[in-house]
């Protein structure tokens, strides 16, 4: 098998892993499963992202450097350029583990009896052979190995970069364990972030100083928002879903500390781009348009 993985024969080298697997007994291939699964997990994966900073200067462009957080990005509102010095970043952060098993597929020959019978019509008599009792035996077994990504872990993460020196001057992690980001919106020094299990939370983070950035408030309601878009200083329209609910809801945060659903509007059966595409919206100066379908 070394050889195969050194001609870059992958293939080959597969089929005579599995052929050598086929042959042991089920306490070897369970001892060989085990130590495959040891190799696999020495260092868990987990989901990361690598930022690259590139400067404008008039017509020209220069690379400043990069910097890596863990965790996905959603969109581009869950990352903003925080002050002239620090960005700001919201990332799912996910951590996986591998499941090696194995399974045993047998594989059957077909087995059958012939009979030679003798046809006589009109005094003429042929010999013929006919196939009676057709059975099958196990034959020889093949074991697979089967590999699964899992997830054995998910938080919610913050992290603040100073973009002289791209390196991480505050974070908040472990928010909203095993729940997702939905949206997010920075507005002045407030950092609005929304996640949903079963319940939807508004958090409000104060990154006003960006070396300690954190949660001076939050609004559990039912659903949970895709889209937020700040109306003013002090108001912010969420678009979301409840159950069967298209769910448009205004929220004052007039006072981060004390966030108020003050209106809202349920359209059942409807759906909306909005969901995924902010263009979906215009706000005019009297009435607020959204597409819905």
């Amino acid at each position: 098998m070394k050889v195969y993985l050194e001609q870059k024969q992958y293939r080959k080298a597969y089929n005579f892993f599995i052929d050598y697997l086929s042959s042991l007994d089920k306490l070897d291939i369970i001892s060989i499963v085990n130590n495959i699964s040891l190799a696999f997990n020495k260092k868990p994966l987990s989901t990361k992202s690598i930022f690259h900073v590139i400067r404008v200067n008039g017509t020209s462009l220069s690379y400043e450097g990069n910097f890596t957080v863990l965790g996905r990005v959603l969109d581009q509102f869950s990352m903003e350029q925080l002050d002239n010095e620090h960005f700001i970043v919201a990332t799912m952060y996910d951590n996986y583990t591998y499941k090696v098993s194995y399974y045993i597929v047998p594989r059957y020959a077909p087995q059958t009896k012939r009979a030679c019978i003798i046809i006589c019509n009109n005094g003429t008599c042929n010999e013929t052979m006919i196939y009676v009792n057709k059975s099958v035996t196990p034959g020889v077994r093949k074991v697979y190995i089967r590999i699964d990504l899992v997830r054995r872990y998910r938080d919610n993460r913050v992290y603040i970069i100073n973009l002289k020196n791209m390196s991480i001057v505050g974070k908040l992690v472990g928010l909203a364990n095993n729940e997702r980001i939905y949206s997010a919106r920075l507005l002045n020094n407030i950092f609005y972030l929304v996640t949903f299990r079963t319940i939807d939370p508004l958090y409000a983070i104060d990154v006003s100083n960006p070396e300690e950035p954190k949660i001076i408030g939050f609004l559990k309601i039912p659903g949970f928002s895709e889209c937020l878009h700040p109306l003013g200083s002090d108001l912010l329209l969420g678009v979301g879903i409840e159950g069967d609910y298209l769910k448009i809801s205004l929220l004052n945060i007039s006072d981060p500390q004390q966030i108020k659903e003050i209106s809202l509007i349920k359209i059942r059966f409807s759906w909306s781009p909005l969901l995924y595409d902010h263009h979906a919206t215009t706000i005019g100066p009297l009435y607020k348009y959204i597409h819905t379908n």
